[in-house]
Parts: structure tokens; C-alpha cells; sequence
């Protein structure tokens, strides 16, 4: 019988400079496909606006995952629209990365 307890695993996101995000619990479920949801939040440290859009990436592994999709994206506590692009994904045995980017100019 299935135990989420014994099963689970950490799914760690990282920021492009390596620094890691909040840590996220995954229970794979067998023959089922389970969906989590991963909050990425962005912020700016510098003065002024930023010289180049918002971009990121996040780095799982590729046994516990096998896709990612970006559902919404929010900027300022406002619906984005102008949406997150894929820039590339790379997978080998042991990672699975995607790239995106943004419009946005972080201030």
C-alpha cells in the first residue's frame, strides 16, 4: 500500500545565481499523475530598475518530475499577461532544467 509519509521527496527550486528557493514536498502517487503547485517569488536588490527582464530557472529531478508548466504569473499583486517564455529545458539522468524569462524589468 501506498504511504505518502515514507514517499515523500524534496523538490528544491533555485533561483540563475544558485541560491535556493522554498522547498517543496512531492508525493508520487504509482500510475497516477500528481500535479504541485511551486510558488516562485522575484525581487529585485538594486536601486533603480533592472537592465534586463526577469528570468529564471528551476532545476528538479528528473525521476520525481516530468514536466513543468508556468499556469500564471503575477506582477505587483496584478495578473501579468504578457506571460513567461520558455527559453530552453535540458534533461540528463540526473536533472531536468527548465530556462524561462519574462517581459518584466524588476525595480
Amino acid at each position: 500500500m501506498f504511504d505518502p509519509k515514507v514517499s515523500r521527496r524534496q523538490v528544491l527550486v533555485r533561483d540563475p545565481a544558485g541560491h535556493q528557493l522554498r522547498p517543496r514536498l512531492y508525493s508520487p502517487l504509482p500510475e497516477a499523475v500528481v500535479t504541485v503547485p511551486v510558488r516562485i517569488t522575484l525581487s529585485s536588490v538594486g536601486p533603480g530598475v533592472a537592465p534586463v527582464a526577469a528570468s529564471f530557472s528551476v532545476g528538479l529531478d528528473p525521476q520525481v518530475v516530468s514536466d513543468v508548466r508556468i499556469v500564471s504569473a503575477r506582477l505587483n499583486d496584478k495578473a501579468y499577461d504578457a506571460g513567461v517564455r520558455l527559453l530552453s529545458d535540458t534533461r540528463t539522468a540526473s536533472l531536468f532544467e527548465t530556462r524561462w524569462t519574462t517581459r518584466a524589468k524588476l525595480r
